[in-house]
């Protein structure tokens, strides 16, 4: 007799974010990927606003700093790079998510990018499913940031 197969447990950190129709910055200067990204995170019922270089992108954040829920930015970007302008953005919004996204890690000091702001890193090239995955990490890690669960204290 056959039985059918369990599904397995997710983990936490691979379900779905409740998904609100949070706003995205996207920072990319290469425009087929700019193009394709908010397409693919608008499928995902996200709005998505894009810059082409850290300088604009810091003027749309700036103009209006709690309009953001999320950015990701490529490291490699005209004007600010995509670590600078974390930096500047975390100045004015410390807990906001920030995926910084890439093609080439070799010259970045991954254990460093937590002390930097940097949320998740994101490599490229990257398929629906990993950028989902990723996108929904960065937003229920600064979910528990801005609402810990609640401990009591027996003392």
């Amino acid at each position: 007799q056959a039985t059918e197969a369990q599904p397995k447990p997710v983990p936490d950190l691979e379900l779905p974010h409740s998904i609100h129709g949070e706003k995205v910055l996207l920072v990319d200067d290469e425009s087929s990927i700019r193009k394709l990204w908010k397409r693919l995170l608008e499928s995902m019922d996200y709005q998505v606003t894009t810059a082409v270089d850290g300088n604009e992108a810091y003027e749309l954040f700036s103009n209006n700093p709690s309009k953001f829920d999320l950015v990701i930015t490529d490291l490699s970007i005209p004007g600010l790079t995509g670590i600078q302008l974390a930096e500047k953005i975390l100045q004015q919004r410390k807990n906001l998510p920030i995926i910084l996204a890439t093609g080439n890690a070799s010259n970045i000091d991954i254990e460093a990018l937590p002390q930097l702001g940097i949320t998740e890193l994101l490599m490229k090239p990257v398929s629906r499913d990993q950028m989902r995955l990723i996108v929904n990490k960065a937003l229920n890690k600064a979910e528990r940031t801005h609402h810990p669960k609640k401990t009591t204290s027996l003392g």
